[in-house]
């Protein structure tokens, strides 16, 4: 039997609160700024069960629509309502796709909803109560103001309310978003979250190429031209600084390189590859197929960096990615935070970001930086420092007598928000180990995407409880399946004799030897309780799981 609803975190319940609370205030159009990694699509998921309850009591008219502006988005968005609101029913409305009858919340192209035929069809099945934007920066554009205008989100007598969403209300281009958006009603800074344990800190380091001037690359609508950019790259040693920075800082560390053009992802990949990183290009109009064996050979640690044209600045998700390499530089503030935000989300052992500038050797225009990732304003990040630790320092400067903003920073840990005990097989696979019965994360063939299943240990036999989600949502989803089923033991990682270092029991000495960890005892004996009760634990999940993830692997 498995768990009906996440539960969100507390910020996430705060801001499904107060979108509602704007509404009700009058306010038609609010905004939400809310870091990459967030789980905005969680809180989609809350609202529309909130919009749908209250249609269904009569307090509220009309359907929720999601807005988003690529083919990729649209999937990801449905697959990720899917995972976390299995029982809402989910529309797309988006080329010959016209999933709107019956539907509780519908997905929506803004290619496709920009067509006035195709939004007065989308209409006649029944009215759209609640319009949501993704990446809401985008709505300046006359086709998401066409679709709202449509819908009666600018006209005061019209029920119809829009919230959006985004990263960053800031605009290279100096489109006025107040002309959209009345309200930011709720916003939720990165130093927020880095400090509460959401999102990991994050480092910089410029890397200086000689020869290279970006005081010449043509612009246009606020940012470089892509095509002039990329002949300033490669007609200097750009791909070579790279690869040396690469070597030189984050040898052993898994990211992302964003580059302008398709042409320079293959060339900067080339020379990562030459430099012993093992790196692959992928882009838009790379067949699927291809792309996504590369996504999943980075997934899988076949490859260390991917270097792409763009095309994973929105909705990519790969928590172990820990550096960003800026090789499309930008005056675009909002841009660089969806590029920086791609190697943000925390991972077990992962203690913070490394994003890699690429600037010339003088500069007469002003880049996006680290420090555009916050709201805060940030005079300097000084050499080594990290954006949280600049934050305090500069707090302390301006008044040491203040409490810091960002207090007690501490290294990163995915689950030091969970509260189940989260351990690993001698194979990798994620494990909460109950009385006689395992929680367990199984990979998915999908790249990045993981099955949730349960299984006895002391007889055959499991099932998967929900496919194809994020390691985010599969541990989220057995943390609701520990909450909600009585199996009759819950390990607790705070709890209080696990934070004792009391020596092993007989007893459990006794056990840990009959399931074969004698020798693990005899070299330590001084073994606790603590140390000896995971070590039967890993022992026992590896002998019941890995047998079976090698049997898959072959």
């Amino acid at each position: 039997m498995a768990a009906e609803t996440l539960e969100l975190r507390d910020y996430q319940k705060e801001c499904s609160r107060s979108v509602f609370d704007a509404i009700e205030r009058g306010i038609k159009r609010p905004a939400v700024v809310l870091p990459t990694g967030g789980g905005k699509t969680i809180i989609f998921s809350d609202l529309g069960e909130s919009w749908t309850y209250a249609v269904h009591i009569g307090v509220r008219k009309g359907r929720m629509l999601i807005l988003v502006h690529t083919e990729e988005l649209i999937a990801q968005a449905v697959h990720k309502l899917h995972m976390v609101a299995p029982h809402l029913n989910v529309g797309v409305v988006q080329a010959k796709r016209d999933e709107h009858l019956g539907a509780d919340i519908i997905v929506g192209s803004v290619q496709t909803l920009r067509k006035l035929p195709r939004l007065d069809r989308l209409r006649s099945s029944g009215p759209i109560g609640l319009v949501v934007v993704d990446e809401c920066h985008h709505a300046t554009a006359a086709s998401y103001r066409t679709i709202m205008g449509e819908l009666g989100c600018f006209d005061a007598d019209s029920p119809t309310c829009a919230v959006g969403f985004t990263a960053t209300l800031k605009r290279s281009d100096k489109a006025s978003l107040g002309d959209v958006w009345q309200e930011v009603c709720f916003q939720r800074d990165i130093l927020d979250m880095i400090n509460d344990g959401w999102l990991c800190d994050v480092k910089g380091k410029l890397v200086t190429v000689d020869g290279l001037s970006l005081a010449q690359v043509a612009t246009s609508g606020g940012d470089y031209q892509v095509a002039s950019l990329s002949d300033a790259l490669l007609s200097s040693d750009t791909p070579e600084f790279i690869a040396k920075a690469y070597s030189e800082h984050a040898l052993d560390r898994p990211g992302v390189l964003f580059s302008p053009t398709v042409e320079t992802a293959h060339v900067f990949s080339e020379a990562l590859n030459s430099h012993g990183i093992r790196a692959v290009p992928v882009w838009g109009s790379m067949p699927a197929e291809e792309r996504r064996d590369a996504i999943q050979g980075a997934h899988d640690g076949k490859y260390q960096v991917l270097t792409n044209c763009m095309v994973l600045t929105e909705g990519f998700d790969w928590p172990a990615a820990e550096v960003a390499v800026i090789a499309r530089p930008t005056m675009s503030a909002a841009l660089y935070v969806q590029m920086a935000g791609r190697v943000l989300r925390p991972l077990k052992g992962k203690k913070e970001a490394l994003i890699l500038d690429i600037v010339g050797a003088s500069e007469e225009h002003r880049l996006a930086t680290l420090a555009d990732l916050t709201t805060r304003r940030i005079k300097q990040i000084q050499l080594g420092e990290s954006l949280a630790e600049a934050a305090k320092r500069e707090k302390r400067e301006r008044n040491p007598l203040l409490r810091d903003y960002v207090v007690g920073y501490r290294d990163m840990d995915l689950f030091n928000k969970r509260t189940a005990l989260w351990q690993q097989t001698y194979e990798g696979i994620w494990f909460v180990a109950m009385d006689k019965s395992l929680f367990f994360l199984w990979p998915s063939s999908e790249p990045g995407l993981y099955h949730v299943g349960v299984r006895r240990t002391d007889k055959k036999g499991g099932m998967f409880t929900h496919k194809n989600v994020t390691q985010e949502i599969a541990m989220a989803w057995v943390e609701a399946e520990v909450r909600d089923i009585d199996l009759g033991f819950s390990p607790r990682a705070e709890a209080a004799w696990r934070r004792k270092k009391e020596p092993a029991t007989e007893a459990q000495k006794i056990r840990a030897t009959r399931l074969g960890l004698g020798k693990l005892i005899e070299a330590n004996p001084g073994i606790t309780k603590r140390e000896i009760s995971d070590a039967m634990n890993v022992h026992t999940a590896s002998k019941v799981l890995d047998w079976a993830l090698k049997k898959a692997r072959k």
